[in-house]
């Protein structure tokens, strides 16, 4: 265990390169929340996540009975990824996202 998880100093410890990279990785983090925010409120911004979710295959199951459930179960994964990210960033664009997601699911229920 690094001795900065066990010190009562926490950060003074740490190599000031490793900070300065997890500062940047949280601010990079927090700009894509509230950019992914910003793209779910706009009627465009939520028409081209709908789609990509659906290509994702975000309502379908990822259970297939050959290989490809492979490449399935990744997809999904991301595609819940984006959608975690969504509820993070604006818990009410996720929730208008998710029953734009339930319609285009109940036109696709035949689809593969």
């Amino acid at each position: 265990m690094p001795l900065d998880d066990i010190s009562p100093f926490g950060d003074l410890l740490a190599d000031p390169d490793e900070l300065r990279a997890r500062r940047m990785a949280d601010q990079r983090e927090r700009q894509y929340l509230e950019d992914l925010r910003d793209v779910a409120r706009t009627p465009a911004g939520k028409r081209v996540l709908v789609v990509l979710l659906d290509r994702l295959g975000a309502h379908r199951p990822a259970w297939r009975g050959n290989s490809s459930i492979h490449r399935e179960c990744a997809l999904k994964d991301f595609a819940d990824e984006v959608l975690n990210d969504l509820a993070l960033a604006d818990e009410a664009a996720f929730f208008n996202l998710s029953r734009a997601m339930r319609a285009v699911a109940a036109t696709t229920e035949d689809r593969p």
